[in-house]
Protein backbone atom coordinates (compact mmCIF):
# COMPACT_ATOMS: atom_id res chain seq x y z
CA UNK A 1 0.00 0.00 0.00
CA UNK A 2 1.30 3.43 -0.93
CA UNK A 3 1.97 6.03 1.76
CA UNK A 4 -0.89 8.56 2.06
CA UNK A 5 -0.30 12.06 0.77
CA UNK A 6 -2.31 13.76 3.53
CA UNK A 7 -2.72 12.88 7.20
CA UNK A 8 -5.84 14.44 8.74
CA UNK A 9 -5.41 14.83 12.51
CA UNK A 10 -8.54 15.14 14.65
CA UNK A 11 -8.14 15.74 18.43
CA UNK A 12 -11.29 14.67 20.29
CA UNK A 13 -12.52 15.54 23.76
CA UNK A 14 -16.13 15.06 24.88
CA UNK A 15 -17.60 15.40 21.38
CA UNK A 16 -20.00 12.46 21.27
CA UNK A 17 -22.69 14.75 19.81
CA UNK A 18 -20.51 16.27 17.09
CA UNK A 19 -17.98 13.63 16.05
CA UNK A 20 -20.27 11.78 13.63
CA UNK A 21 -20.83 14.93 11.58
CA UNK A 22 -17.08 15.60 11.47
CA UNK A 23 -16.03 12.08 10.48
CA UNK A 24 -18.83 11.78 7.94
CA UNK A 25 -17.42 14.79 6.11
CA UNK A 26 -13.93 13.29 6.23
CA UNK A 27 -14.81 9.75 5.17
CA UNK A 28 -16.95 10.95 2.24
CA UNK A 29 -14.10 12.86 0.59
CA UNK A 30 -14.05 12.60 -3.20
CA UNK A 31 -10.29 12.06 -3.02
CA UNK A 32 -9.37 8.39 -3.40
CA UNK A 33 -8.92 6.93 0.08
CA UNK A 34 -5.45 5.67 -0.76
CA UNK A 35 -4.26 9.29 -0.76
CA UNK A 36 -5.21 10.21 2.80
CA UNK A 37 -5.58 8.89 6.33
CA UNK A 38 -7.57 10.05 9.35
CA UNK A 39 -5.97 9.97 12.80
CA UNK A 40 -8.48 10.53 15.61
CA UNK A 41 -7.06 11.09 19.10
CA UNK A 42 -9.33 10.53 22.10
CA UNK A 43 -7.97 12.99 24.66
CA UNK A 44 -9.26 11.28 27.82
CA UNK A 45 -12.91 12.01 27.01
CA UNK A 46 -15.46 11.60 29.78
CA UNK A 47 -18.43 10.78 27.51
CA UNK A 48 -18.92 8.22 24.72
CA UNK A 49 -16.52 9.85 22.30
CA UNK A 50 -14.09 6.91 22.38
CA UNK A 51 -16.87 4.38 21.72
CA UNK A 52 -17.99 6.37 18.69
CA UNK A 53 -14.42 6.60 17.39
CA UNK A 54 -14.03 2.83 17.67
CA UNK A 55 -17.25 2.37 15.66
CA UNK A 56 -15.92 4.62 12.90
CA UNK A 57 -12.57 2.81 12.92
CA UNK A 58 -14.37 -0.51 12.43
CA UNK A 59 -16.26 0.94 9.45
CA UNK A 60 -13.07 2.29 7.85
CA UNK A 61 -10.17 0.20 9.23
CA UNK A 62 -7.77 1.14 6.44
CA UNK A 63 -8.63 4.85 6.62
CA UNK A 64 -9.12 5.69 10.31
CA UNK A 65 -6.66 5.11 13.17
CA UNK A 66 -7.78 5.82 16.74
CA UNK A 67 -5.39 6.73 19.56
CA UNK A 68 -6.53 7.02 23.16
CA UNK A 69 -4.86 7.76 26.48
CA UNK A 70 -5.88 8.31 30.08
CA UNK A 71 -4.42 11.76 30.74
CA UNK A 72 -5.83 14.85 29.08
CA UNK A 73 -3.11 16.54 27.00
CA UNK A 74 -5.31 19.32 25.60
CA UNK A 75 -5.37 19.93 21.86
CA UNK A 76 -1.64 20.54 21.59
CA UNK A 77 -0.69 17.21 23.12
CA UNK A 78 -3.32 15.36 21.10
CA UNK A 79 -2.07 16.89 17.87
CA UNK A 80 1.51 15.95 18.77
CA UNK A 81 0.37 12.35 19.21
CA UNK A 82 -1.19 12.42 15.78
CA UNK A 83 1.87 13.96 14.14
CA UNK A 84 4.09 11.28 15.68
CA UNK A 85 2.33 8.46 13.80
CA UNK A 86 1.27 10.39 10.69
CA UNK A 87 2.42 8.78 7.42
CA UNK A 88 1.40 11.59 5.09
CA UNK A 89 3.67 14.12 3.42
CA UNK A 90 1.18 16.82 4.50
CA UNK A 91 -0.62 17.38 7.79
CA UNK A 92 -4.16 18.73 8.00
CA UNK A 93 -5.89 19.56 11.29
CA UNK A 94 -9.64 19.37 11.82
CA UNK A 95 -11.36 20.11 15.11
CA UNK A 96 -13.81 17.40 16.07
CA UNK A 97 -16.84 19.68 16.32
CA UNK A 98 -16.25 21.13 12.83
CA UNK A 99 -16.82 19.66 9.37
CA UNK A 100 -15.40 20.13 5.88
CA UNK A 101 -16.53 20.07 2.27
CA UNK A 102 -16.14 16.60 0.77
CA UNK A 103 -14.16 18.03 -2.18
CA UNK A 104 -11.54 19.64 0.09
CA UNK A 105 -8.67 17.16 -0.08
CA UNK A 106 -9.10 16.47 -3.80
CA UNK A 107 -8.69 20.22 -4.32
CA UNK A 108 -5.61 20.21 -2.08
CA UNK A 109 -4.11 17.28 -4.01
CA UNK A 110 -4.69 19.14 -7.28
CA UNK A 111 -2.58 22.00 -5.92
CA UNK A 112 0.13 19.70 -4.54
CA UNK A 113 0.42 17.89 -7.87
CA UNK A 114 1.40 21.18 -9.50
CA UNK A 115 3.89 22.27 -6.82
CA UNK A 116 4.92 20.97 -3.39
CA UNK A 117 4.12 24.12 -1.42
CA UNK A 118 5.25 24.18 2.22
CA UNK A 119 1.82 25.41 3.27
CA UNK A 120 -1.63 25.36 1.74
CA UNK A 121 -4.33 27.59 3.22
CA UNK A 122 -8.05 26.97 2.91
CA UNK A 123 -10.89 29.33 3.69
CA UNK A 124 -13.45 28.68 6.41
CA UNK A 125 -16.62 30.18 7.77
CA UNK A 126 -18.30 30.21 11.16
CA UNK A 127 -21.64 28.36 11.15
CA UNK A 128 -22.74 28.96 14.75
CA UNK A 129 -26.05 30.31 13.48
CA UNK A 130 -26.90 26.86 12.15
CA UNK A 131 -28.61 24.42 14.51
CA UNK A 132 -26.84 21.06 14.80
CA UNK A 133 -29.98 19.25 13.59
CA UNK A 134 -30.18 21.28 10.38
CA UNK A 135 -29.05 18.35 8.25
CA UNK A 136 -30.03 19.94 4.95
CA UNK A 137 -27.63 22.85 5.44
CA UNK A 138 -24.84 20.58 6.63
CA UNK A 139 -25.29 18.18 3.73
CA UNK A 140 -25.31 21.01 1.20
CA UNK A 141 -22.24 22.64 2.76
CA UNK A 142 -20.38 19.35 2.74
CA UNK A 143 -21.10 18.43 -0.83
CA UNK A 144 -21.66 21.57 -2.90
CA UNK A 145 -18.64 22.90 -4.76
CA UNK A 146 -19.42 26.45 -5.81
CA UNK A 147 -16.34 28.17 -7.14
CA UNK A 148 -16.82 31.88 -6.66
CA UNK A 149 -16.74 33.95 -9.82
CA UNK A 150 -14.37 36.27 -8.01
CA UNK A 151 -12.16 33.51 -6.59
CA UNK A 152 -8.61 34.76 -6.25
CA UNK A 153 -6.20 32.01 -5.36
CA UNK A 154 -2.86 33.30 -4.21
CA UNK A 155 0.61 31.79 -4.51
CA UNK A 156 3.25 33.51 -2.37
CA UNK A 157 6.99 32.95 -2.20
CA UNK A 158 8.22 34.29 1.14
CA UNK A 159 11.34 36.44 1.26
CA UNK A 160 14.41 34.76 2.68
CA UNK A 161 16.22 36.55 5.51
CA UNK A 162 19.43 34.74 6.41
CA UNK A 163 18.27 31.27 7.55
CA UNK A 164 14.58 32.15 7.87
CA UNK A 165 11.66 33.41 5.80
CA UNK A 166 9.74 36.66 6.18
CA UNK A 167 6.25 35.13 6.19
CA UNK A 168 3.76 37.58 4.73
CA UNK A 169 0.49 37.22 2.82
CA UNK A 170 -0.30 40.38 0.86
CA UNK A 171 -3.97 39.48 0.35
CA UNK A 172 -6.58 37.10 1.74
CA UNK A 173 -8.89 37.31 -1.26
CA UNK A 174 -12.57 38.00 -0.76
CA UNK A 175 -14.25 34.88 0.63
CA UNK A 176 -14.34 33.42 4.13
CA UNK A 177 -11.90 33.56 7.01
CA UNK A 178 -8.67 31.91 8.09
CA UNK A 179 -8.58 29.80 11.27
CA UNK A 180 -5.71 27.70 12.60
CA UNK A 181 -7.35 24.69 10.94
CA UNK A 182 -7.03 26.54 7.62
CA UNK A 183 -3.34 25.60 7.57
CA UNK A 184 -2.18 22.42 5.85
CA UNK A 185 1.55 21.96 6.40
CA UNK A 186 4.31 19.79 5.06
CA UNK A 187 5.14 17.34 7.83
CA UNK A 188 8.84 18.02 7.24
CA UNK A 189 8.37 21.51 8.68
CA UNK A 190 7.72 19.84 12.04
CA UNK A 191 10.23 17.00 11.87
CA UNK A 192 13.14 18.87 10.26
CA UNK A 193 12.90 21.78 12.71
CA UNK A 194 11.88 19.86 15.84
CA UNK A 195 8.63 21.82 16.20
CA UNK A 196 5.76 20.65 18.40
CA UNK A 197 2.63 22.09 19.96
CA UNK A 198 2.81 23.17 23.61
CA UNK A 199 1.15 20.57 25.83
CA UNK A 200 -1.55 20.96 28.50
CA UNK A 201 -2.20 24.63 27.82
CA UNK A 202 -4.60 26.80 25.86
CA UNK A 203 -3.76 29.01 22.86
CA UNK A 204 -1.28 26.41 21.62
CA UNK A 205 -2.05 27.23 17.99
CA UNK A 206 -0.85 30.83 18.53
CA UNK A 207 2.58 29.41 19.31
CA UNK A 208 2.65 26.93 16.47
CA UNK A 209 1.70 29.34 13.66
CA UNK A 210 4.24 31.97 14.74
CA UNK A 211 7.10 29.53 15.15
CA UNK A 212 6.57 27.42 12.06
CA UNK A 213 6.24 30.53 9.87
CA UNK A 214 10.00 30.99 10.17
CA UNK A 215 10.51 27.97 7.92
CA UNK A 216 7.71 28.32 5.34
CA UNK A 217 9.23 29.33 2.03
CA UNK A 218 6.01 29.33 0.01
CA UNK A 219 2.25 29.28 0.52
CA UNK A 220 -0.76 28.60 -1.67
CA UNK A 221 -4.06 30.14 -0.60
CA UNK A 222 -7.25 28.54 -1.95
CA UNK A 223 -9.79 31.34 -2.05
CA UNK A 224 -12.80 29.10 -1.51
CA UNK A 225 -14.75 28.11 1.61
CA UNK A 226 -14.06 24.46 2.38
CA UNK A 227 -14.03 24.45 6.20
CA UNK A 228 -17.01 24.97 8.52
CA UNK A 229 -16.10 26.15 11.98
CA UNK A 230 -18.60 25.47 14.78
CA UNK A 231 -17.71 27.46 17.86
CA UNK A 232 -18.35 25.56 21.09
CA UNK A 233 -19.62 28.11 23.62
CA UNK A 234 -18.39 25.90 26.48
CA UNK A 235 -14.93 25.53 24.96
CA UNK A 236 -11.65 26.61 26.49
CA UNK A 237 -11.49 30.02 24.84
CA UNK A 238 -15.07 30.91 25.78
CA UNK A 239 -15.08 29.96 29.47
CA UNK A 240 -15.26 32.61 32.18
CA UNK A 241 -13.03 33.07 35.26
CA UNK A 242 -10.71 30.33 34.01
CA UNK A 243 -7.00 30.48 34.76
CA UNK A 244 -6.11 28.93 31.40
CA UNK A 245 -6.77 32.32 29.79
CA UNK A 246 -3.45 33.35 31.33
CA UNK A 247 -1.77 30.64 29.24
CA UNK A 248 -1.78 33.17 26.41
CA UNK A 249 0.90 35.12 28.29
CA UNK A 250 3.16 32.07 28.54
CA UNK A 251 2.53 31.28 24.89
CA UNK A 252 3.54 34.72 23.63
CA UNK A 253 6.67 34.70 25.80
CA UNK A 254 7.51 31.21 24.53
CA UNK A 255 7.32 32.50 20.96
CA UNK A 256 9.85 35.23 21.77
CA UNK A 257 12.11 32.73 23.53
CA UNK A 258 12.03 30.45 20.49
CA UNK A 259 12.92 33.32 18.17
CA UNK A 260 15.81 34.26 20.46
CA UNK A 261 16.96 30.64 20.70
CA UNK A 262 17.25 30.19 16.93
CA UNK A 263 18.70 33.66 16.32
CA UNK A 264 15.62 35.14 14.66
CA UNK A 265 14.58 37.71 17.28
CA UNK A 266 16.99 40.42 16.17
CA UNK A 267 16.01 39.86 12.53
CA UNK A 268 12.28 40.17 13.15
CA UNK A 269 12.13 42.38 16.23
CA UNK A 270 10.29 45.15 14.39
CA UNK A 271 7.76 42.69 12.93
CA UNK A 272 7.26 40.99 16.30
CA UNK A 273 6.74 44.14 18.34
CA UNK A 274 3.18 45.14 17.50
CA UNK A 275 1.71 41.60 17.40
CA UNK A 276 3.23 41.07 20.84
CA UNK A 277 1.66 44.29 22.16
CA UNK A 278 -1.69 43.19 20.71
CA UNK A 279 -1.73 39.55 21.80
CA UNK A 280 0.22 39.79 25.05
CA UNK A 281 -1.10 43.10 26.38
CA UNK A 282 -4.19 44.54 24.66
CA UNK A 283 -6.00 41.28 23.88
CA UNK A 284 -5.17 39.79 27.26
CA UNK A 285 -6.60 42.80 29.05
CA UNK A 286 -9.71 42.55 26.90
CA UNK A 287 -10.14 38.91 27.97
CA UNK A 288 -9.48 39.74 31.62
CA UNK A 289 -11.99 42.59 31.56
CA UNK A 290 -14.72 40.65 29.74
CA UNK A 291 -14.30 37.15 31.21
CA UNK A 292 -13.15 37.66 34.82
CA UNK A 293 -15.19 38.81 37.81
CA UNK A 294 -12.12 38.96 40.03
CA UNK A 295 -9.01 40.12 38.23
CA UNK A 296 -5.73 38.24 38.83
CA UNK A 297 -2.69 40.20 40.01
CA UNK A 298 -0.97 40.07 36.65
CA UNK A 299 -0.79 43.61 35.25
CA UNK A 300 2.65 44.59 36.59
CA UNK A 301 4.14 41.36 35.25
CA UNK A 302 2.69 42.11 31.81
CA UNK A 303 4.07 45.66 31.87
CA UNK A 304 7.55 44.46 32.87
CA UNK A 305 7.66 41.87 30.06
CA UNK A 306 6.67 44.45 27.46
CA UNK A 307 9.44 46.81 28.56
CA UNK A 308 11.98 44.00 28.81
CA UNK A 309 11.41 42.84 25.24
CA UNK A 310 10.21 46.01 23.47
CA UNK A 311 11.26 49.08 25.47
CA UNK A 312 10.53 51.45 22.56
CA UNK A 313 7.02 50.15 21.87
CA UNK A 314 5.52 53.66 22.18
CA UNK A 315 7.39 54.67 19.01
CA UNK A 316 5.63 52.00 16.98
CA UNK A 317 3.65 53.44 14.07
CA UNK A 318 0.54 51.55 15.22
CA UNK A 319 0.51 53.20 18.64
CA UNK A 320 -1.82 55.97 17.50
CA UNK A 321 -3.93 53.83 15.15
CA UNK A 322 -5.94 52.01 17.80
CA UNK A 323 -9.38 52.56 19.31
CA UNK A 324 -9.90 55.01 22.17
CA UNK A 325 -10.22 52.13 24.64
CA UNK A 326 -6.96 50.60 23.49
CA UNK A 327 -5.22 53.98 23.46
CA UNK A 328 -6.07 54.46 27.16
CA UNK A 329 -4.55 51.06 27.95
CA UNK A 330 -1.44 51.93 25.96
CA UNK A 331 -1.10 55.24 27.76
CA UNK A 332 -1.36 53.34 31.04
CA UNK A 333 1.41 51.05 29.88
CA UNK A 334 3.49 54.00 28.77
CA UNK A 335 3.22 55.57 32.25
CA UNK A 336 5.04 52.57 33.82
CA UNK A 337 3.01 52.89 37.04
CA UNK A 338 2.28 49.93 39.29
CA UNK A 339 -1.37 48.88 39.18
CA UNK A 340 -3.02 46.81 41.90
CA UNK A 341 -5.89 44.39 41.08
CA UNK A 342 -8.25 46.81 42.83
CA UNK A 343 -7.08 49.70 40.67
CA UNK A 344 -7.28 47.54 37.57
CA UNK A 345 -10.87 46.65 38.45
CA UNK A 346 -11.80 50.35 38.32
CA UNK A 347 -10.28 50.47 34.84
CA UNK A 348 -12.23 47.33 33.98
CA UNK A 349 -15.53 48.98 34.94
CA UNK A 350 -14.79 52.02 32.80
CA UNK A 351 -13.66 49.77 29.93
CA UNK A 352 -16.86 47.73 29.99
CA UNK A 353 -19.01 50.86 30.19
CA UNK A 354 -17.30 52.22 27.09
CA UNK A 355 -18.08 48.98 25.24
CA UNK A 356 -21.76 49.20 26.24
CA UNK A 357 -21.99 52.87 25.28
CA UNK A 358 -20.48 52.22 21.89
CA UNK A 359 -23.23 49.80 20.91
Amino acid sequence: MNQPLISVIVPCFNVEKQIDRCLKSLTEQTLDKSFYEIIAINDDSEDKTFDKLVEWEKKFPSLISVITYDENQRQGGARNQGIAIAKGEYLAFVDSDDFVNIHLYQEVKNIIDKHRYDEILIKGTNVNHIKSEDISFIEKSMKTLEHSKTRQDLAVEHKRIENFFDYHLPSYGNNGNLFFTSHIYKKALFTDNDIAFPVKCAYEDNYLTKVISLYIKDTYLIDEIFYFYCENLSSTVNSNNASHHLDRLDIELAVLEYYKLVGAFSLFKKELEWPFIEFFYLNTLYILFTKFDKLPDIYNFMRDEVYKNFPDFAKNENFNKVSKRQKLLLELLKSKVDVTPEELQKIQIAYLKSIINSK
